[in-house]
């Protein structure tokens, strides 16, 4: 959660301050943690339900989170850039 507020408040005061590069940053971070967030479920979810235990899968699945933003970030740069020229 603190994460998002933080992705959100950035967006925010680029919007504010004019800067021309804000909705690309708001698709960017916007898709970048909902992707991230989903592959921690996933990952989580699944170790979760092995003998491995819930503590392991919570620290599986915040790596895999984290992993995945980092991936979609540039992806998804691309993509807006790709997209919008």
């Amino acid at each position: 959660m603190f994460d998002g507020y933080l992705r959100g408040k950035d967006v925010y005061h680029s919007w504010q301050n004019n800067d021309p590069n804000w909705e690309r940053k708001a698709v960017v971070q916007g898709v970048s943690f909902g992707t991230g967030i989903g592959a921690g479920a996933v990952i989580a979810t699944v170790i979760a339900f092995t003998p491995v235990g819930l503590a392991v899968g919570v620290v599986a699945g915040g790596a895999a989170a984290v992993g995945m933003d980092y991936l979609v970030k540039d992806w998804v740069g691309g993509f807006y850039d790709w997209a919008t020229k």
